[in-house]
């Protein structure tokens, strides 16, 4: 789960590689298939709360959605994290109230997956690649998991720490992240879950960037929250932070 057990080892492909390495490793050819379009067997069920208030919410997320410019998730994924987001910045566990990401693996690990957000000006920061657990699937993840050293990616909301860590080597930076969903992924920091700099294209559980790590982590530093989706499990029923709708918003 740590980087340090994620500097060696060798993949399914039967590739393996050193962080050494250029990023130029991280391109194959499954990579030429590389989009933005989720997949057509990629099934998004509507996000709803019999909770007043929850239709006029729903109707403001949507016209906040329509306005934000470039590449986006599909609503029903960007519903419940919109909606987590608002929670956990009125209980004071975020402090970054402007930035949301958004990790939508119901897409294959081809496609850009990753979805920084600038609420306020509304407008897609980034949108890139992003690595899942090597034990949760092949070119989608499948399997989920908390354990420690299972090498699986866990789901659901996440924190990121007020400041970029220094790693073992001057080169290597990482956000540590705390995992705010109970038995989903409380033990992330403990598993040593990260936001880093990655190019082989499985991880033992971190979110890991093939491009652009330094400037993801950067913005979203500092208390920001991580989405990260999918619409196997009946989570979207259960979480803490999906359970009501704050009242002045709607």
């Amino acid at each position: 789960d740590a980087l340090r057990t994620e500097l060696w080892f060798t993949s399914p492909d039967a590739s393996t590689y050193t962080r050494e390495e250029s990023d130029d490793h991280i391109a194959d050819d499954d990579d030429h298939e590389a989009s933005n379009v989720v997949p057509e067997n990629s099934e998004y069920p509507a996000f709803t709360l019999s909770v007043d208030g929850f239709p006029e919410f729903e109707n403001k997320a949507k016209i906040l959605y329509n306005e934000i410019v470039w590449e986006k998730p599909a609503f029903e994924v960007f519903l419940p994290s919109y909606l987590g987001f608002i929670n956990l910045q009125k209980s004071g566990k975020i402090k970054k109230t402007t930035i949301m990401t958004i990790v939508d693996y119901n897409q294959s690990r081809q496609s850009n997956r990753w979805y920084t957000i600038d609420l306020s000006n509304k407008k897609t920061l980034y949108n890139a690649k992003v690595w899942h657990g090597l034990n949760s699937g092949d070119n989608y993840a499948t399997q989920f998991g908390n354990e420690k050293w299972s090498f699986k990616t866990s789901l659901w909301f996440y924190i990121t720490p007020d400041a970029i860590t220094p790693a073992h080597t001057k080169s290597w930076k990482w956000l540590w992240m705390s995992g705010v969903d109970g038995d989903y992924n409380n033990d992330a920091h403990n598993r040593g879950i990260y936001v880093h700099k990655w190019w082989v294209k499985w991880s033992q559980g971190c979110f890991t960037l093939p491009e652009k790590s330094q400037e993801i982590m950067e913005d979203i530093k500092w208390g920001s929250t991580i989405f990260a989706y999918s619409s196997q499990w009946d989570y979207l029923k259960k979480s803490a932070w999906l359970q009501d709708v704050p009242q002045d918003l709607v």
